[in-house]
């Protein structure tokens, strides 16, 4: 019997596995399943443009099956348990899925909850949504703080949250806002970045 690996997440670094494993092996050593809660496939490095306004929704997403190699079958649905012992993945609507191989790429998840007030009182642009909302806040913004903070570690793309600061220093210096507002970064690490060599270019050291 041909092997099955499931790769159980849809977005870059799921889809980024899938494709790989598919040119690597030839269809008779491996069967490929990738399984997703939506079947869209969202470009996360882009959300910070997004809510600058220089890309737009349509350009940041795509139906999964356009960017996965035809040899891999693509379920959407919910998994709701993993059965190690027997190595199945159990959906919410598709039952029972035996696996030989489990590959686990279902990235991080927002956890606003975590501190309180979060939730109604900031704006992120960690989700395609969050963006476009960060994005309409921006576009009515006229001057005054802008706090850039992060909650607690680990959080995904540590570059980030820095990234998006520089991008937004740019923005209001070409709307003529910059000279009123304050922008103010708050970070748990003591470098912009965490990459030390990256960290070490920014701040000229």
């Amino acid at each position: 019997m041909i092997p099955h690996i499931v790769v159980l997440g849809g977005g870059s670094s799921g889809t980024l596995t899938a494709n790989v494993l598919a040119r690597r092996l030839h269809p008779n050593e491996a069967a490929i399943t990738v399984v997703d809660a939506s079947g869209i496939h969202a470009y996360q490095p882009g959300f910070t443009r997004l809510a600058l306004g220089t890309r737009t929704h349509k350009s940041l997403v795509r139906d999964m099956r356009r960017l996965l190699q035809r040899r891999i079958r693509l379920i959407i649905d919910d998994a709701v348990r993993v059965d190690p012992v027997g190595r199945t993945l159990h959906l919410r609507s598709n039952g029972a899925l035996p696996y030989d191989r489990l590959i686990l790429a279902t990235g991080s998840h927002l956890d606003p909850m975590g501190v309180p007030g979060l939730a109604s009182g900031t704006h992120e642009f960690y989700s395609l949504n969050g963006a476009r909302r960060l994005g309409e806040a921006l576009a009515e913004f006229d001057g005054g703080d802008v706090v850039i903070g992060v909650a607690g570690m680990p959080y995904s793309c540590p570059p980030a949250p820095a990234s998006f600061a520089f991008l937004l220093e740019q923005q209001l210096r070409k709307t003529g806002l910059r000279n009123r507002t304050r922008l103010h970064f708050i970070s748990p690490i003591e470098s912009a970045i965490p990459i030390r060599e990256a960290a070490g270019l920014l701040s000229g050291q």
